[in-house]
């Protein structure tokens, strides 16, 4: 449910604090509701949402990768306490 606030759906997010705002960018709710609502509702090109789009693709890939890089360290982890025990 916070979530939903941080998107600036309910509340706009240039009225926020600036802290608040930038912490919603990190998101992808965000981005996907300023990449979505255009398209859907106001009948935007794909070249008008390019920037949301790419945040939120940019964001997918930078998450993936930290939870790969999450689960390859605990597998490390794992493997070292079983060998060492």
């Amino acid at each position: 449910m916070p979530f939903f606030f941080l998107t600036g759906t309910a509340y706009p997010l240039d009225q926020m604090p600036g802290f608040v705002a930038a912490l919603s960018h990190l998101i992808p709710a965000t981005a996907g509701v300023h990449t979505f609502v255009p398209l859907n509702q106001m009948h935007a090109r794909l070249s008008e949402v390019t920037i949301p789009a790419l945040t939120l693709a940019s964001l997918a890939l930078g998450y993936a990768m930290l939870a790969y890089s999450r689960l390859v360290g605990f597998g490390a982890m794992v493997g070292t306490s079983a060998t060492e025990a």
